[in-house]
């Protein structure tokens, strides 16, 4: 059988088969973008350092102090 690639996407789903967003982390050692999944290895796929840092979300969060 002939595989149906989606070439809009590439064949990376942004979300889990439970709809939940996948989580980009950025390697410790190398500063490659790793895309991680709640049971996926972590190790990064480029140098295999095992240290993660999570990007900070685009959207600006504000919160009033008293």
């Amino acid at each position: 059988m002939e595989e149906v690639r989606d070439l809009n996407n590439m064949g990376q789903d942004p979300n889990d088969e439970y709809g939940r967003p996948k989580v980009h982390y950025v390697c410790g050692s190398c500063g490659k973008d790793n895309t991680l999944d709640k049971e996926a290895v972590i190790r990064c796929y480029n140098c295999g350092h095992r240290i993660f840092y999570k990007k900070r979300e685009r959207k600006l969060l504000q919160y009033e102090a008293r």
